[in-house]
């Protein structure tokens, strides 16, 4: 039987592979940067706990004791105090010459991944394990988000999809969501792929 729960910093080791796996060409665009690897950030902004890559940011789905899955969830309102505490992590971690360059590739990937509406309860960094995907535990998880989603007054669910992964849309779209818009990357080509926005009603 799943358990879900928020997550600490002391997931991290289970729940970084799951966070970098649900997007990872946009992860390394966003934080690889001369000599230090976007899995340095994203250790480094899970366990300080702030932030959208933030251990407070996300739930866990638990089975025996491991995690197996794991996705943040939030609204536009979330979304900006989330946003302000990531840019203060930024500027933490990698040296200030490179602050302007990061923040342009942050705006480069907001053309595929928009701020989510206010009453929208949004999914990212959804993973699971690969031995337990296709075995129920991500649906388990957004049945759990969506009474949560509801309880906080929220309307839809939204989450964005690479065009590069039809097996993830063909997933959520068998769960309810649907293609709302497409989104294309405005940053090198090639770098990120193109997104899709599914969207759904809670």
């Amino acid at each position: 039987m799943y358990q879900f729960r928020s997550a600490t910093a002391q997931d991290a080791d289970a729940v970084l592979p799951l966070i970098y796996s649900s997007g990872p060409q946009a992860i390394d665009y966003a934080f690889a940067c001369q000599g230090t690897s976007s899995h340095d950030f994203l250790r480094f902004a899970f366990t300080d706990g702030k932030g959208l890559l933030g251990y407070r940011n996300h739930t866990v789905a638990v089975l025996d004791g491991q995690v197996q899955g794991v996705a943040a969830f939030y609204n536009l309102f979330d979304y900006l105090r989330l946003t302000l505490q990531h840019l203060g992590q930024v500027w933490r971690f990698y040296p200030a010459r490179h602050f302007i360059g990061l923040l342009w590739r942050g705006h480069h990937l907001q053309s595929v991944m928009p701020p989510p509406g206010q009453r929208t309860h949004y999914v990212a960094h959804f993973g699971v394990s690969p031995a337990f995907r296709s075995k129920g535990i991500g649906t388990a998880l957004l049945d759990y988000e969506r009474a949560v989603g509801r309880a906080q007054g929220r309307s839809h669910y939204a989450i964005d999809v690479s065009v590069d992964n039809p097996r993830a849309q063909a997933l959520y779209a068998r769960y309810g969501f649907s293609i709302q818009a497409e989104n294309r990357f405005a940053g090198p080509p090639g770098a990120v792929p193109n997104g899709r926005r599914l969207t759904m009603p809670l």
